[in-house]
Order: structure tokens, then sequence, then C-alpha cells
């Protein structure tokens, strides 16, 4: 794994390609069987293909060296990559809530709970989570925001993953409407977690200071022999 945090470009690629093979899974698997739940998880896919792909560029770029026109370096890059991919999952929960919830008006889509359906979400959740851990450690070997957020990504997978199987489960019993509930919930899952990515990346980018940080430093100065008293502008 240590070898692997010094090869981060290599690591977002290899996610990448692992990525379009999920997606071309799920999109035939999805049309084939009519599940909203397996569809929302392409579409889902797809955008966490392009993320991928932003995490890839960003990587690279943060590793360029300071130059005329970025005298601080280029390492913003990746929050930037983080920020849109936070962007992107939003737009993806949005279309997918809205199919879900035109579906359960009109009392559920025809779905055929078929054995490779499952087997697919089975392997999915398997792939997924390993892709998960190897980003998380590798995003902290590297300290790479870009893939820390792209794990944050792969981790809302999984638990997308599980609803759509567990709605697959429900229309095998005969819950018509179960699919479009676990379309509903890989919304649900995916606005939460790319609200944690483009809120943090936001931040960063904002330059904003942790809450409190400023108060340790200026007891420590006012701590010193001599200094009288300690002002910095709008820090009360």
């Amino acid at each position: 794994m240590k070898a692997l945090g010094r090869r981060p470009e290599l690591v977002a690629l290899v996610s990448v390609f692992v990525g379009v093979a999920l997606v071309v899974g799920k999109l035939i698997v999805g049309l084939l069987t009519g599940s909203l739940g397996i569809l929302s998880e392409a579409a889902h896919s797809t955008f966490d293909v392009a993320a991928s792909a932003f995490a890839l560029a960003a990587v690279r770029t943060a590793r360029k060296p300071a130059d005329i026109e970025h005298p601080y370096g280029h390492g913003r890059a990746e929050n930037v990559a983080a920020f849109a991919e936070g962007v992107l999952m939003i737009i993806t929960a949005l279309g997918i809530a809205f199919e879900a919830v035109r579906r359960l008006t009109a009392g559920g889509g025809a779905v055929n709970p078929a054995g490779y359906a499952f087997a697919l979400l089975i392997g999915t959740l398997i792939i997924e989570a390993g892709r998960a851990g190897i980003l998380s450690a590798v995003g902290q070997a590297a300290d790479s925001e870009a893939l820390r957020a792209d794990a944050t990504n792969r981790l809302s997978d999984v638990f997308a993953t599980i609803a759509v199987l567990i709605g697959l489960v429900g229309v095998t019993m005969g819950l018509r409407w179960a699919d479009s509930v676990a379309a509903l919930l890989v919304a649900a899952i995916i606005v939460r977690s790319a609200a944690k990515v483009a809120w943090r990346s936001g931040d960063i980018l904002m330059d904003r200071a942790p809450a409190g940080a400023a108060r340790p430093l200026r007891n420590a100065i006012e701590a010193v022999s001599g200094v009288r008293a300690v002002r910095s502008g709008g820090v009360p």
C-alpha cells in the first residue's frame, strides 16, 4: 500500500477503468430487467467515472511545480475536482429521485428480478468496497484530497448497492414499489455524500479556518512575557 501511495495517478487511472466496466454492466442488466434501482446505479456510476477522471486530472495537475502564473503551486486543483464531483453527484441524485417518484405515483414499474441481476449487485458490492478501501488508504498516504473524495464516493456506492439489492429482493416478494423506493434511497445516499464532499472542498477553496483555531494561538501569544494585547481583524 505504501508503494501505491507513491503512485496516486496509477490508482486513479485504474479506478476510471473499473468504473467504466461497472457502468456497462449495470446499464445492460438495468435495461434487461427494467430495474430503476440498477439503472440509477448505472447513472450514478457514469458520473462516478467522470468524477474519477476529474480526480486523475487533479492528481496530475496538483503534482506540477509552482510557476509564474501559479506561485503557490497547483494543489488547489484537487479541491476544485472534489467540489465538481460533489456537484455532479447532486445532479445525478435529483434525476434519480424524479424518476423514482414518477414510477411510484404510477404504481411501480415492471421489474424482472433475474439471477444475473443479483450476481451483478453482489459483485459490485465487493468491488466498490475494495475500491473505497484502496482509494482511502492511497489518498491518506499521498495526501490527495481528490482521491479521498473519490473514496467517499465509492463508500456511498456500497450503501447504494445494498439498497438496490434489498429493493430487488422486495420485488421477488411481490412488492413492485420496492425497486423505486430503493432508487429513492440511492438518491438520498448520493446527496448526503455529495454534500460532505462539496462542503469540505468548498471550505478549503475559501480558505476557511477550522472553528476555534485562533483561540489557542491567541492564548499562547498572550502568555508570552511582554505581550500586552493581541488584535486581529474579524477575530474576537
